[in-house]
């Protein structure tokens, strides 16, 4: 009676996740996948706004050191 109530509940997990996985897979696909160079911007900024701003300091300093140098 054990096994048989096992049998069951694998049978009906497996169904479950067969019926799951095409809108699971949609979903996070849509989300992981950017909208061009906006959305990946987007996105970097989002997830790491402190990294952001020392690369764009970083930037200002490498430009403001070159405009020295050059000019």
């Amino acid at each position: 009676m054990s096994a048989k109530a096992k049998r069951s509940r694998i049978a009906a997990k497996s169904e479950k996740k067969v019926a799951k996985k095409p809108t699971s897979m949609t979903k996070s696909h849509a989300r992981a996948v950017p909208k061009g160079l906006p959305g990946l911007a987007r996105r970097i900024v989002r997830n790491n706004p402190l990294r952001v701003l020392l690369g764009a300091a970083a930037a200002a300093l490498v430009a403001a050191k070159l405009k020295q140098r050059f000019a």
